[in-house]
């Protein structure tokens, strides 16, 4: 098959829109979906659970109503619950991750900034010493 063409042969020869045959790939390449279960479950809460982080996969998530359930006895629903609460959680963290490296950046960079000024100002002061040491007619010259 030509390049480009996988498209236009999924519309027409076997009448299958491109995202669902996406989600069919995701769902078969992913290892664990390949059980009894998963013959009963839909598309949608296998895609879902073929996206999940492999460690999220085997444990129990608590929903928010308070129920713990493994995600292969979620409803789609549920599972999309979980995914908003996993990806909140890593954001949050990402947060304090890049926080975290902002503040460092922002003290390496002050710090580095007031060394700059420190030595600058020894170097004026330097000049203005030397300015006011030179003489002229044997007296101290004025600093400009």
């Amino acid at each position: 098959m030509a390049h480009g063409q996988w498209e236009r042969w999924l519309r027409e020869e076997v009448d299958i829109h491109p995202r669902v045959a996406q989600m069919h790939m995701k769902v078969a390449e992913t290892p664990g979906l390949k059980t009894r279960t998963s013959s009963q479950m839909g598309l949608d809460a296998l895609y879902l659970i073929a996206t999940l982080p492999p460690e999220e996969r085997t444990r129990e998530h608590t929903l928010k109503s308070g129920v713990t359930k493994t995600v292969d006895e979620m409803t789609v629903r549920e599972l999309r619950e979980v995914k908003a609460a996993l990806k909140k959680e890593r954001e949050r963290g990402n947060k304090r991750k890049y926080a975290h490296r902002k503040r460092k950046l922002t003290t390496n960079w002050s710090a580095a900034l007031l060394a700059q000024c420190a030595t600058r100002l020894r170097k004026l002061n330097t000049l203005r010493f030397a300015k006011k040491t030179q003489t002229h007619g044997g007296h101290p010259r004025a600093c400009a």
